[in-house]
């Protein structure tokens, strides 16, 4: 699904590249809530 929305943003125009990178972002990082969560207590961990 991704590598269909940069084929065509990249077939609309340059410009459009961007906020289809910035949303597939920004879905990736909404989507792994406990993950982020996880390697954030992880890191605490370590680092004490």
């Amino acid at each position: 699904m991704f590598l269909s929305q940069m084929k065509r943003a990249a077939g609309r125009k340059p410009t459009a590249i961007a906020p289809t990178v910035m949303s597939a972002y920004v879905s990736f990082i909404l989507a792994f809530p406990m993950a982020k969560t996880l390697v954030g207590a992880l890191i605490i961990a370590l680092t004490q």
